[in-house]
């Protein structure tokens, strides 16, 4: 089994850290984007769209991260992480769904904008504004319960995990949400990101 991906790509991480969790033998390939190894033929042959992750597994080749995390969980049978009961898993898939629509989306253009494209204060500003509506719905939720979808964590509070990581990196306004905050330096420092990323400080 063989993980393309990129340590500042959260997409990637996520799923890296989920075949820690797994404990699955695999190889990591870190893609040179300085090089534009994405846009090389060989690779645009795993994924057209030159993005990472990429996970091949045999004859197996996937991208998109929460693709690859449904993937291994059925092929290892780890319904801990992903039920097969109906009700739990369409809860899941929602929380999957509002990560990739709603927090990801802005968080990527804080971190991308931070680190990549410096200048750029206006879509920072934007997406920070948009974090400020996002955020009050995790602190109710875990306000309420210790996980996205109830007291155990799922592939949904991975995704989540990943992207709260890039907010925290660039310092963009968590603090302001002291549930959450805490959710996240809690679950960061148990969690298998801590060993993919270690220069992150869940602290």
């Amino acid at each position: 089994m063989k993980l393309h991906g990129h340590p500042m790509s959260n997409h990637a991480l996520r799923v890296q850290a989920l075949l820690e969790e797994f404990e699955v033998e695999y190889e990591l390939h870190i893609v040179d984007f300085e090089a534009q190894e994405n846009q090389s033929e060989a690779f645009l042959k795993l994924n057209p769209n030159g993005k990472v992750p990429v996970l091949e597994d045999g004859d197996v080749v996937l991208w998109e991260s929460h693709a690859i995390m449904r993937y291994l969980c059925e092929k290892y049978e780890r319904f801990d992480w992903y039920p097969k009961d109906m009700i739990d898993r369409i809860n899941v898939e929602k929380w999957l769904d509002w990560c990739h629509t709603r927090i990801n989306p802005e968080a990527v253009t804080i971190a991308f904008n931070t680190f990549r494209n410096t200048g750029a204060d206006e879509k920072i500003t934007n997406a920070k504004g948009w974090i400020k509506k996002i955020l009050p719905v995790l602190e109710g939720v875990f306000k309420a319960q210790p996980y996205l979808c109830g007291d155990k964590p799922t592939i949904a509070d991975l995704s989540l995990l990943s992207s709260l990581m890039y907010l925290k990196m660039c310092n963009a306004g968590m603090e302001e949400f002291p549930i959450t905050s805490k959710w996240y330096d809690q679950y960061f420092s148990r969690s298998k990101l801590a060993k993919v990323l270690p220069a992150q400080d869940a602290a």
